[in-house]
């Protein structure tokens, strides 16, 4: 800090200065190796590393190194995970920036307690903030398997291998130097600004492909649009947005996003149209029921 090093910047030297006393571990290709006795203690047992789900249908990934503490989250047969400590038996730690990244709406994928249709899931943890540890089994037999629920790689499998989250270190570093930007005012107006310009390039999408298709109900008479390669409704257009700029909002949308949630979420009212600024969501009542509609 000091030196005027960006913050992500001194995550990452941390990172890399964490995993040097890790034995097996790795990150951003430096590998952490033990000598003499310890080795061969993890020999013996198991190992830091990428290790890959062979129990089906699922495993899970719990708060705490316990078969009844809470479950944070599920892999399924053929998902790769990185471990960085085997902390208790056969309970091993889950690694710190897959554990960020898995928890974090900056990697595409629904946010925890959300399911595909959007539901709510009421057996897994909220997704309220990034969990501080993460665990995972490796042996089944402390849950009445005869087999591993996770197969360690070996180190040349794990280089081939497609793990998911073999660049959230890097990713995150960026996010929180891009977090630490976005704090300043200038930042900040440059962002509403590329925000308003990234919306404009939409200019001339079809609306909703219900208005579009004959068969529909809603079906406008004379459109030609059915087969457009786009359609965005209202809140489908700031989703999208959203998504073009997630590099530099840092956060996606959840998919089922409505008009009542954001402005649940953000309740502002100005009186004064100028405080508005470039990039503010107008949302407008329906006079039939009060509820904001678009």
């Amino acid at each position: 800090k000091e030196l005027g090093m960006p913050p992500g910047h001194i995550l990452k030297l941390q990172r890399l200065l964490d995993a040097r006393g890790k034995p097996g571990s790795s990150l951003g290709g430096y590998t952490a190796s033990a000598t003499g006795s310890a080795r061969e203690v993890t020999r013996a047992t198991h190992q830091p590393g990428v290790y890959r789900c062979i129990h089906g249908p699922r495993v899970a990934i719990r708060a705490a190194p316990s078969s009844l503490a809470t479950v944070l989250d599920t892999i399924h047969p053929g998902t790769l995970i990185r471990v960085s400590e085997i902390v208790s038996g056969s309970w091993a730690r889950v690694d710190d920036d897959e554990v960020w990244a898995r928890w974090t709406s900056n990697w595409p994928r629904l946010p925890k307690g959300v399911a595909e249709d959007g539901s709510d899931i009421v057996d897994i943890a909220p997704k309220d903030v990034v969990p501080s540890n993460a665990f995972i089994l490796i042996d089944g037999k402390e849950v009445g398997l005869q087999h591993q629920l996770i197969e360690r790689l070996s180190d040349e499998e794990a280089q081939e291998a497609q793990w998911s989250f073999r660049d959230a270190l890097e990713v995150r570093c960026e996010q929180v130097n891009l977090l630490h930007q976005r704090r300043g005012a200038e930042a900040a107006a440059r962002l509403r600004q590329k925000f308003v310009d990234t919306a404009l390039k939409y200019v001339g999408t079809p609306y909703h492909s219900s208005y579009h298709d004959p068969g529909s109900s809603k079906y406008k008479p004379g459109s030609k649009l059915y087969k457009a390669p786009l359609f965005l409704d209202h809140m489908q257009l700031i989703q999208k947005v959203v998504d073009d700029l997630k590099g530099d909002f840092g956060f996606l949308l959840v998919t089922n996003c409505r008009p009542l949630q954001c402005r649940s979420t953000l309740p502002m009212v100005f009186e004064d149209l100028s405080d508005c600024e470039p990039g503010d969501l107008i949302f407008y009542e329906e006079l039939d029921n009060g509820l904001p509609s678009g």
